[in-house]
């Protein structure tokens, strides 16, 4: 009997013991479900009294500690962060003391990330100083880091006037002169003086000299004067157009009667004609080169990766001037072409297989297209023409149309924030055109340059007096 009874308490032991370990179990796999649904956005709404699959919005704002307010709650939180939201449409609104307010209406997805990453936020109050005087100036450029500013005052004069303008309250001055013995003449000649583009060091500038019919250019590094190179004489060609490559001061490539070719200024060599036919060439920061070529019959685009490798994309007749933008964001490679009222956007343009590309997207414009640009990180495409552009963000696969006051193209400032030109001035706005914001009195014939360290927005200022042009520099971060 006692055995018996011994023999039932075991196996009521192990019935129990089944029993909590099979509600364990249940219990683990049950808070394992909830936590991956948690970790997927979804969200039991009490007033709903259902569950939803919420989305995920990250904050961020120039300058930082933004209040943020979603919805007209007030969040308690400060950019950058993150807040989880549910899925449909929202406005936030960013506030610090001492600048203007920043709006933003936005739409998530289910299980959605979504950045707000473009708020550049400014202040109520803008102080303007002006930090250099030009007697007169004619054409001017800003290197990549955005540390220099070359210039030139006189068109019809061999002179070049260098700003160090890393300290906006202490700009360092310099001026360069172009020896007679570094540029071709022409008894009678007039000569004019432009400035042709930065090498990616920032070191080297490229200066385009026109006399009597002709063009030739001029390689000038601004911390050794006495290092200036005649590329166009050196070389014995007449180019029209020379730009440096993405990667080496002394290879740049030019267009010469149509034809595309290298041009290496330290072994003094000319290529072959890499392309025939070129109308115009963009080389892109990662060494891609996309080319419109054009014949009596046809338009053609194409592109060059850095080993010389040239493949055709797309073809069009003549009847629409066509524009080329290649990009590349988040690791994948994007191709832009703009032709009368439509952009195409292709994804691996250079795929060996034509049934690799894909059409990624294809957005129907509302005027024809004059121009094409992207930002430097690759994901916001413009488009435009006189007073309108449409961006299109490559991330979200968003297009936004864009009506302007005046017909001044809108430049870059950032990968989200472009500078306008109107009437009274240049002011700033997102590149969708949201939180347009004046900043001061300028010239919008020469584009405002945003500060090295993103303190300063430096812009031009013409007294029509007595015709000089004044640098100056708006405080847009306190």
């Amino acid at each position: 009997m006692p055995n018996e009874q011994y023999k039932k308490k075991q196996k009521r032991q192990k019935i129990t013991l089944f029993f909590s370990y099979a509600l364990m179990t249940a219990t683990v796999a049950l808070i394992s479900i909830v936590c991956v649904f948690l970790l997927l956005g979804y969200r039991l709404d009490l007033g709903l009294k259902k569950v939803e699959q919420g989305a995920l919005v990250q904050f961020r704002s120039q300058p930082g500690g933004a209040q943020i307010i979603l919805d007209g709650k007030n969040l308690s939180l400060k950019t950058p962060n993150k807040q989880d939201v549910r899925a449909g449409n929202h406005t936030v609104t960013l506030k610090l003391d001492g600048y203007r307010e920043w709006t933003k209406t936005f739409t998530v997805g289910p299980g959605e990330l979504h950045w707000l990453s473009e708020a550049r936020l400014t202040p109520v109050t803008i102080k303007t100083i002006k930090a250099y005087d030009f007697t007169s100036l004619s054409s001017v450029s800003v290197s990549r880091d955005r540390k220099w500013l070359m210039s030139v005052q006189d068109a019809t004069k061999p002179s070049l006037t260098l700003l160090d303008i890393s300290d906006e309250k202490n700009l360092k001055v310099s001026t360069l002169t172009i020896p007679v013995t570094a540029y071709s003449t022409q008894e009678g000649a007039a000569h004019q003086f432009s400035i042709a583009g930065w090498d990616a060091s920032s070191n080297y500038v490229l200066i385009k000299h026109i006399y009597a019919d002709k063009t030739e250019f001029l390689r000038i590094s601004r911390s050794d004067t006495a290092n200036m190179q005649n590329i166009s004489v050196k070389l014995g060609v007449s180019l029209t157009d020379v730009q440096f490559s993405s990667s080496n001061d002394t290879v740049l490539y030019g267009i010469e009667n149509g034809n595309l070719r290298r041009l290496d200024v330290a072994n003094s060599q000319l290529s072959e004609p890499l392309a025939r036919g070129v109308q115009s060439v963009t080389i892109e920061e990662n060494g891609i080169m996309s080319i419109v070529q054009k014949t009596d019959v046809a338009t053609t685009v194409a592109q060059m990766n850095p080993g010389g490798t040239l493949v055709q994309i797309a073809a069009y007749d003549n009847s629409l001037p066509v524009y080329v933008r290649g990009t590349k964001y988040y690791g994948e490679e994007y191709l832009v072409i703009a032709r009368g009222k439509i952009i195409d956007i292709l994804k691996n343009p250079q795929a060996e297989k034509k049934t690799d590309v894909i059409k990624f997207a294809s957005q129907a414009l509302e005027f024809e297209a004059a121009w094409l640009d992207s930002s430097s990180e690759g994901r916001i495409i413009i488009v435009g023409n006189n007073t309108q552009y449409l961006s299109y963000d490559l991330e979200l696969k968003l297009a936004h149309a864009v009506t302007l006051s005046t017909a001044a193209r809108p430049t870059w400032l950032d990968n989200y924030t472009l500078a306008r030109y109107d009437q009274t001035g240049v002011g700033t706005m997102d590149f969708d055109g949201d939180n347009q914001q004046p900043l001061t009195a300028a010239d919008g014939v020469f584009r405002a340059i945003l500060s090295d360290d993103e303190k300063y927005l430096y812009s031009f200022l013409r007294d029509t007096a007595s015709g000089h042009v004044y640098l100056q520099a708006s405080q847009i971060v306190l």
